[in-house]
């Protein structure tokens, strides 16, 4: 038989299954976000030492330009990833 003393606790721990499980999912795609930028900044600095190599300035500027924005995402994503650890810091069950 269940206690009805006992709901408050078992709630909690619900509740904080609930949020373990959806926190581990937005850091899984976060992490595979900055998978992504990472592989795309790699291939674009190496864009941009060819042009350089080529002379042509403007277009190594471009795609330095679009390197500094993969790395803002990047940093964007990470400290999506410690807020959402953060996030996972919860008061204590009630017992």
């Amino acid at each position: 038989e269940s206690n009805p003393a006992f709901l408050p606790v078992a709630q909690g721990w619900q509740a904080r299954l609930d949020t373990a499980r959806e926190l581990r999912n937005q850091i899984s795609t976060e992490r595979a976000n900055s998978v992504a930028l990472m592989r795309a900044i790699e291939s674009d600095r190496e864009i941009v030492l060819a042009y350089y190599e080529l002379g042509q300035a403007d277009k190594a500027i471009e795609s330095m330009q679009k390197v500094g924005a993969n790395l803002t995402s990047l940093n964007e994503n990470m400290q999506t990833i410690v807020k959402t650890a953060d996030a996972a810091r919860q008061s204590p069950i009630p017992q």
